[in-house]
């Protein structure tokens, strides 16, 4: 399990300190907004601006900083990943390789790189055969 605490002003100008808790990638903790408390229960992108889930507060939802989001998005990342197996792994992998390849093919990238990212993506299928 990891904490962070942070304290910083809102965009509305609003002091706001956040004491979050993040346990299997799952995000909870409070925010203290001009001295009242709000449970928190996740985090959320609404309208490309990123947000944590405020409970029971004036709005369901409260913008914060792109650095905070990344921070908590890091920390959900390297525990989600700490769970998976190492096929759950593979097959990640193998995906990210077909999208690259797919998105080579889309973008008309040169030859190399589509033979590139084609290569990577059926080293990877091989890999997960073999587990399979």
């Amino acid at each position: 399990m990891a904490t962070i605490t942070k304290s910083f002003k809102g965009s509305t100008g609003k002091n706001i300190i956040v004491n979050l808790e993040i346990d299997n990638a799952k995000v909870t903790g409070y925010a203290i907004i001009n001295g009242m408390s709000y449970n928190v229960s996740g985090t959320a992108v609404i309208q490309n601006r990123k947000c944590l889930k405020i409970e029971a507060a004036p709005a369901p939802y409260m913008p914060i900083a792109d650095s905070l989001y990344n921070e908590i998005d890091a920390v959900c990342k390297v525990q989600y990943a700490a769970n998976m197996t190492p096929k759950e792994i593979l097959e990640t992998s193998a995906w990210l390789a077909e999208q690259k390849y797919n998105q080579a093919m889309r973008d008309s990238y040169g030859n190399v790189a589509i033979i590139e990212a084609r290569n990577e993506w059926n080293r990877l299928s091989a890999e997960l055969a073999k587990l399979a």
